[in-house]
């Protein structure tokens, strides 16, 4: 019996023109391209279904075709991107770039998405797991799904500068693990919000490094072809797989976390991993849900790699041959780990690299990594303090400024250093929290800091004496 999605299922790869400055042009009697090429970048979003926390599609090309049937490629991976696309409206829609491309000059009368067969749905609240499959008429010769999206009125470039892949998932339908898909055009509200753009990981090399002031610029090549502007401000985490590169430059191998900036047109960085060699493991980034004992916890994913999650949640686990990181990037014991995340709760944000294994849904790692919580944005405060106690890593501060948390009546907390913190002297110097707990001890500080709050505690991940 057919079933649609509203409050059942959707599939949906909706490809959408969005446009922000003069975006879609008149539909033209020219449909040749030319030489020149413009600036097109592509996303992502869907329209919002409450039947189901999950719904993972592997998009794997997307063209842009001309009325005499020019093909123009506009992302395209070998492996493909997984994504969970009901991840992409929360109420509103959420945008995700999937690549900054740029496209030949001239008219395009429709778009062609290609993505594996495979849906994998998870029903809410039951966390009940399908694997579906796009309906067979939608097969192309190379056992893809191919999705058509006539553009009416016809794109003209130069002109449209974003294109918006919508899945409207609210009017897909599934009967019989067979789903079948809706395509609209998305209108482009909140676009513009640089709030409504979502998180997700790039991978590629740097080029034309510039290093500024207080804000670095370095060019990406994304996918092997189109190249992305990254923006490093000083807030951007930066660590080195290679210990001894310290600095970032040309030619290295980077993992970016970050989102598009709409204003700036470039991915603005919260992490960036330089990578010592080829990585070709799973990954999975996203919040910790549930604690085993020091081996093991569940995790809901926001961003896979290699693989798609067998359920709204996977379980990651450990052993003594896991390399455990803190924020920052420190080297953590197994136990200084889970002590972190037990401390954090809720805000436990982790990057989880190893072997999946799709029959247990487990993930099992070989690297573990804690990171700056970059989904909701970090508790910060600064003050002065008192009751400094190194054995407990933990000293009371008098707030003069706070943001994002609502301190208790007297706007005095605890500030507990995490494991693995950054720590700063007044010069800018790195420090050990021997040498802070020192200094707090030899008389009041002011300092600032940045972490998660929770019931009169902000477990801090980096800390500075001003």
């Amino acid at each position: 019996m057919k079933r649609t999605i509203l409050t059942r299922l959707t599939t949906c790869i909706a490809v959408a023109a969005v446009l922000i400055t003069g975006l879609i042009g008149c539909g033209g009697s020219s449909s040749s391209t030319s030489a020149a090429t413009s600036p097109v970048d592509l996303f992502i979003t869907d329209n919002l279904n409450l039947g189901y926390s999950g719904v993972w599609v592997n998009i794997k090309k997307v063209e842009a075709k001309t009325a005499t049937n020019e093909s123009v490629t506009l992302f395209e991976s070998s492996t493909g991107v997984p994504v969970n696309l009901r991840q992409l409206n929360d109420g509103a829609s959420k945008f995700l770039l999937l690549n900054p491309a740029r496209v030949p000059n001239g008219t395009y009368t429709k778009i062609e998405a290609y993505l594996d067969r495979a849906v994998r749905l998870v029903e809410t609240p039951s966390g009940t797991v399908t694997n579906a499959l796009f309906s067979s008429t939608l097969t192309d010769s190379n056992g893809l799904t191919n999705i058509e999206l006539d553009l009416v009125p016809n794109v003209t470039i130069p002109g449209a500068q974003q294109l918006t892949l919508d899945f409207d998932l609210a009017n897909w339908t599934v009967a019989a693990g067979i789903v079948t898909p809706v395509v609209r055009l998305h209108n482009g509200n909140g676009f513009s919000d640089p709030r409504r753009h979502e998180d997700f990981e790039f991978k590629g090399r740097v080029s034309d490094y510039a290093a500024g002031t207080p804000n670095s610029t370095f060019t990406m090549t994304l996918f092997g072809q189109t190249a992305a502007t990254v923006t490093v401000t000083p807030e951007t985490s930066i660590r080195f797989e290679n210990t001894a590169q310290t600095t970032l430059a040309n030619g290295q191998r980077v993992e970016v976390y970050g989102r598009f900036d709409p204003a700036t047109r470039s991915i603005t960085a919260t992490r960036i991993k330089v990578e010592s060699g080829e990585q070709g493991e799973n990954k999975a980034l996203g919040t910790v849900t549930a604690l085993g004992d020091v081996s093991s916890f569940e995790m809901t994913p926001r961003f896979t790699r290699g693989f798609t999650p067998n359920g709204e949640k996977i379980i990651v686990t450990t052993s003594s041959n896991t390399l455990y990181r803190g924020r920052r990037g420190a080297t953590l014991t197994a136990d200084q780990f889970y002590s972190n995340i037990r401390a954090a709760g809720a805000a436990s944000i982790v990057e989880a690299e190893g072997v999946y294994n799709p029959t247990n849904n487990t993930l099992v790692a070989r690297k573990v990594h804690i990171e700056d919580d970059s989904f909701n944005g970090e508790d910060e405060g600064k003050g002065r303090t008192s009751e400094p106690n190194a054995e407990a890593k933990t000293f009371r501060v008098a707030l003069t400024e706070y943001e994002g948390f609502m301190p208790p009546s007297g706007n005095t907390i605890t500030v507990r250093v995490m494991e693995g913190a950054e720590i700063k002297n007044a010069n800018g110097s790195a420090i050990t929290s021997v040498a802070l707990f020192e200094l707090l001890n030899a008389g009041v500080r002011t300092v600032d800091f940045n972490g998660r709050y929770t019931v009169g505690t902000l477990n801090a991940d980096r800390v500075r004496i001003r």
